[in-house]
């Protein structure tokens, strides 16, 4: 029984008519001599057998590995498995391939440091709040270092999001709808952007006379929201109360402890996920732009290495949805 072999390069270049050097300069990313005539019959020799270029193989030729290192504390949350869907997608669409590196403690950054795919990345995306600035000449060696974890380090690039409208108008959505008081529902305490963002939401309240009842730190988790609710929801489940989360995952477990009830409070999310506005669980939103998010991401790899290309800031502006 014979098996299918996938096509070569060498295959594409004889059904091309040219040599295997010239079938590889059409699919180089760098700009190489060739005749815009033969890159087309390149490409589409290519369609007709259903070759795809090895990103390996191509990163021989160009001093580069084609990977990127995505470096997070976790992958639960709604709104990552949203996010990394669209960076994942974005990422293949530049020809790089990505490596998570998932980062409980500090001691896992020392354990890292000996992956040599780790050392020859591309360009780091960095989402973790456990890495501090000493640690990126030991984990890589690339300079195009992306902070998505809202720190801003020199030498590396940070785009951070503007988070002070999108608050004020919760709070003011908060407002109109008669709160008094909140249970505001947070997510990890070592992040530096929570830090400010409970700072942006503490302010706003109490400009407005509402009342901070507590603020309980549940990971940004359904579950460690629930049970938090539960446990207080005599204290919760009272006139003009307010749930006020950090991500809608929380403020699903809000819906779903409190359900249609007359003396449900009002509960706001955050990251404007699908299912802010699916089904049962309806209820307004603090997001952002995923897809402008990438696009500058991308944009910031795809720089080319010059001094003054690895290092700034980018912001994104943060809106409210309320439905």
């Amino acid at each position: 029984m014979s098996t299918k072999t996938l096509p070569t390069l060498q295959d594409v270049a004889d059904r091309a008519g040219v040599s295997k050097a010239v079938a590889s300069r059409a699919f180089s990313k760098e700009k190489k001599p060739i005749s815009e005539v033969k890159k087309q019959r390149v490409l589409q020799a290519a369609e007709e057998l259903g070759y795809v270029m090895n990103p390996f193989a191509q990163s021989l030729n160009s001093n580069t590995t084609g990977l990127v290192a995505i470096v997070v504390n976790h992958i639960s949350d709604l709104s990552d498995l949203e996010l990394f869907d669209h960076l994942l997608r974005g990422l293949q669409s530049i020809g790089k391939l990505p490596i998570f590196i998932r980062i409980k403690t500090e001691q896992d950054i020392a354990s890292i440091t000996d992956n040599a795919f780790v050392h020859r990345v591309d360009a780091a995306i960095i989402f973790s709040d456990l890495i501090e600035p000493k640690d990126m000449p030991k984990l890589f060696l690339t300079p195009r270092v992306i902070n998505l974890n809202g720190q801003n380090w020199d030498n590396t690039w940070s785009v951070l999001l503007d988070e002070e409208q999108a608050i004020q108008d919760a709070v003011n959505y908060a407002v109109q709808s008669g709160v008094k008081e909140v249970h505001l529902l947070a997510g990890r305490q070592s992040s530096a952007v929570e830090e400010r963002r409970l700072a942006l939401y503490q302010d706003n309240l109490e400009c407005h006379d509402i009342s901070l009842k507590n603020i309980a730190y549940c990971n940004y988790k359904y579950n460690e929201a629930k049970q938090y609710l539960i446990g207080n929801s005599n204290d919760i489940v009272q006139p003009n109360s307010g749930v006020i989360c950090t991500s809608d995952a929380m403020a699903m477990a809000a819906v779903d402890s409190f359900g249609n009830q007359d003396d449900r409070p009002v509960i706001i999310g955050f990251d404007n996920t699908f299912f802010s506005h699916f089904g049962s669980y309806q209820f307004p939103s603090i997001g952002y732009s995923k897809e402008e998010l990438i696009d500058i991401v991308l944009a910031l790899i795809s720089l080319s290495s010059d001094k003054e290309n690895l290092s700034g800031e980018k912001y994104i502006r943060n809106f409210f949805n309320c439905h």
